[in-house]
């Protein structure tokens, strides 16, 4: 196995010399000093690096909004539950009150046949009447034209 030998103090500053002029001087990423990354970085692994914890930080992000909404959803439901349940208690009630409406309907229906028939059956009697009337009249008329009788037979 290979070794990897210690670089002396010249060959570090040289190595971080000609980063530096491969950069354009703007870098200061994990080559030049550890453990620390510049959003003006262009080296690739600085890149991926910012991608990696944008992504974690993403991940996390998208967590809790995931969260957020799936209890969002959740409350919908439940409303959206209650609703169908209120809808279909009002239909029922609509559909009650409709039942109720017809019967009152057939009852009206009823009672106006026979409010009816009560009217024809007192025009009936009326006019039935009017003749009874008259023979008695008349007869009321004759009585009084009549000589009383002298003797009751």
């Amino acid at each position: 196995m290979a070794t990897q030998r210690e670089e002396t103090d010249e060959e570090y500053y040289e190595r971080l010399k000609r980063i530096k002029e491969t950069h354009s001087g703007r870098c200061a990423c994990h080559v030049c000093y550890p453990k620390t990354h510049s959003p003006s970085c262009l080296c690739g692994r600085c890149d991926s690096i910012k991608k990696k914890n944008c992504g974690v930080q993403l991940k996390k992000d998208d967590r809790k909004e995931a969260q957020t909404l799936a209890e969002a959803l959740e409350g919908i439901r439940r409303d959206g539950r209650a609703l169908a349940q209120v809808i279909k208690d009002l239909t029922d009630q609509l559909g009650e009150g409709g039942r109720f409406v017809n019967e009152l309907q057939k009852i009206v229906r009823n009672l106006e046949g026979e409010n009816e028939e009560l009217l024809h059956a007192l025009d009936d009697k009326k006019e039935a009447k009017k003749p009874c009337r008259v023979q008695k009249r008349t007869e009321n008329v004759k009585r009084r034209r009549s000589p009383a009788p002298m003797f009751d037979p």
